[in-house]
């Protein structure tokens, strides 16, 4: 029985590590993907305003208070300057680059002017500080108060770019970025009053070094559920191997089919409980030490709700095979 509980236990911890491991990469994933794509969200648009006038960031804010909207203002392999306005609420995930704060749509036309710089651009001669440590990027003459600096242990994709105001920039840029949670509506609704063309730079918007494509998603998830589906019927096996025994004996003696299964019922729950309280710790101790460097999340929720379903999962089959075996038991009368 201590082999049983040893093996037992190795195969939970396996799935629990497996799922764990996955969920951080992907979230690293995706913090890869906003720090290439500079914050902006998979669903930003492009646009370009060919003809006509171009109208003014101030009526576009006003008249689609959702969106986000940013420009290039400047563009060397140095130093690239975004220029940003609207409401630029980030989630999270965007969160975890940044120490200090990012913009907020209370910091646009106000003539307070602020900037969000990467590491290496905090630590170079456009940035000075004044006599009560209040640090600026200068950038044309004009400063800007750093409210926040990308750092990340992740991605260093952030460490050359800097966020600032675009309304303080003297000029209506032609090709701006829209982003929002649902920007589609609020392009068509642009595009009906003004020449625009739609811009799609290698389906990346702006930046061009997406590191995880769709497809390759696609087949992670599938291994992962693969792998993860192996080990739950390898370890439906190893329960009924190792009970086998057990429950001839109880059907022999007369034991009916519902008290044999809730016995071994309570057995796997008191099993599943154990070890999942003991690979919680294991996971507080990781991500206290290693995870939470690397500012993600702890994710106690998904970490719960994957061990309610591999043990529902493992029941579920276990009771499927008891009802088949017991049924060909009564029917032969095979001991």
């Amino acid at each position: 029985m201590k082999k049983f509980k040893l093996g037992f236990s190795i195969m939970i911890l396996l799935m629990e590590t497996i799922f764990i491991g996955y969920i951080n990469y992907l979230n690293i994933v995706k913090i890869q993907k906003l720090a290439s794509n500079s914050l902006m969200s998979d669903n930003a648009i492009t646009v370009l305003f060919e003809k006509q006038e171009v109208p003014s960031l101030r009526d576009l804010v006003n008249e689609y208070p959702d969106i986000a909207i940013l420009s290039t203002v400047y563009d060397y392999p140095d130093m690239k300057v975004f220029g940003i306005c609207g409401n630029c609420n980030i989630d999270s995930d965007a969160y975890a680059l940044i120490e200090g704060n990012f913009f907020t749509k209370h910091d646009f036309f106000n003539g307070f002017n602020k900037a969000v710089v990467g590491r290496n651009i905090l630590n170079s001669n456009n940035c000075v500080e004044d006599q009560q440590g209040n640090k600026y990027f200068v950038f044309e003459s004009t400063k800007y108060q750093i409210i926040g600096v990308f750092s990340s242990t992740i991605s260093n994709m952030l460490d050359n770019i800097a966020y600032i105001n675009l309304e303080s920039i003297n000029n209506n840029f032609r090709k701006i970025t829209i982003d929002s949670t649902n920007c589609q509506k609020a392009v068509k609704e642009i595009q009906k009053n003004n020449d625009i063309k739609i811009i799609k730079e290698n389906n990346t918007h702006f930046m061009e070094r997406y590191l995880f494509n769709d497809h390759d998603e696609f087949v992670l998830n599938v291994l992962v559920i693969v792998f993860i589906g192996i080990l739950i019927i390898l370890i439906s096996l190893f329960v009924l191997y190792n009970y086998r025994e057990e429950l001839n004996v109880e059907r022999i003696i007369g034991v009916n089919f519902k008290n044999i299964w809730f016995d071994l019922l309570k057995n796997i729950t008191f099993l599943i409980a154990v070890n999942v309280s003991f690979d919680f710790l294991i996971y507080v101790g990781i991500y206290l030490k290693f995870f939470q460097n690397f500012r993600l999340k702890f994710y106690f929720f998904y970490f719960s709700e994957f061990s309610i379903i591999i043990y529902a999962i493992l029941c579920l089959i276990i009771y499927i095979y008891m009802r088949i075996s017991n049924h060909f038991f009564i029917r032969t009368g095979v001991k």
